[in-house]
C-alpha cells in the first residue's frame, strides 16, 4: 500500500489542487491510501466531500482532524502512519514571497526525510 498524507486547511482551492494532483498520479489507486489531515478547531465544511471524491476515484481514505501546531502535527502524523509522501499546498504570495514557501511548508520540508509534494492552487 502506498500511503499519502494530504494536509487540508480551510481553503477549498488548495484542497482542490491536492485532489487534482492525486487524480493525475500514476499507479494503482486501489493500492493507495489518502489520509486527509486537518489541523484546527473544526473541520472545513468540504472535508467529507473531498474524502468521498477520492473514494469514488478508487483511493482508500481516512479522515484525521486534530488540534495542535500544524507543522508538528503533520510531521507526527506522517511518522505515526509511516506515510510514503506528504502532500501540502502553497499559498498565493507576492512575487517576492514566492521565493520562499510558507512557514508550515518550510518547517515540514526541512524537518522530514519523507518526500514532500507541494501543490499550488490554480485559482
Amino acid at each position: 500500500m502506498f500511503e499519502l498524507l494530504l494536509t487540508i486547511d480551510d481553503e477549498k482551492a488548495r484542497a482542490d489542487a491536492q485532489i487534482e494532483t492525486l487524480l493525475g498520479m500514476p499507479g494503482d489507486r486501489d493500492r493507495m491510501t489518502a489520509r486527509l489531515l486537518h489541523v484546527g478547531d473544526s473541520q472545513p465544511p468540504f472535508f467529507e466531500a473531498i474524502e468521498a471524491q477520492l473514494a469514488s476515484a478508487g483511493f482508500a481514505t481516512e479522515l484525521v482532524s486534530v488540534r495542535g501546531d500544524p507543522a508538528t502535527t503533520i510531521l507526527e502524523t506522517a511518522e505515526s502512519h509511516d506515510v510514503d509522501r506528504i502532500c501540502l499546498t502553497s499559498r498565493s504570495r507576492t512575487p517576492t514571497g514566492k521565493a520562499i514557501f510558507g512557514s508550515v511548508t518550510q518547517s515540514v520540508i526541512a524537518s522530514t526525510e519523507r518526500p514532500v509534494l507541494v501543490c499550488h492552487p490554480l485559482a
